[in-house]
């Protein structure tokens, strides 16, 4: 007998996404920062920072802080249903990557004669809960 959809490895990696993944992060990298990869994989832990929409080199951004363990070990939500990370949220708006590295539902705007890059991160299911799904076709927006 044999299976009419067998499992690619294409597929196979868009049904059985990591949703969650380990990280090194700075201190000041704070739950509720979106974060960059900054550097090489160490040991079973990525390399996060916060990301920052005025620099293309922290984009874009991966996830979001969810919790830390310690003032440089952190998990970063990835994909899928985020809940309580943020509260008063306005239900089916886009959320975006903001200037302070939080989830915004307004996209940052620059200041005359610079530039921001756009990043959306998902959409308010709820007051509290956000479906994480990032968006890595950055806009580059100017002022």
């Amino acid at each position: 007998m044999r299976l009419g959809n067998d499992l690619s490895i294409p597929r196979a990696l868009y049904l059985f996404q990591r949703k969650r993944i380990y990280a090194l992060c700075d201190a000041s990298d704070t739950v509720g920062k979106c974060v960059h990869i900054s550097g090489d994989v160490v040991g079973d832990d990525y390399q996060v920072r916060t990301a920052s929409p005025d620099a293309l080199s922290t984009m874009p951004a991966i996830g979001v802080i969810v919790s830390k363990f310690s003032a440089t070990r952190c998990l970063v939500f990835t994909f899928g249903e985020m809940q309580d990370t943020y509260s008063g949220l306005t239900p089916g708006r886009v959320m975006f990557v903001g200037d302070d590295g939080s989830l915004t539902a307004v996209p940052p705007v620059p200041p005359l004669g610079e530039s921001r890059y756009i990043q959306s991160m998902g959409v308010a299911y709820g007051a509290s809960t956000v479906m994480i799904v990032p968006d890595f076709s950055l806009v580059k927006r100017i002022g």
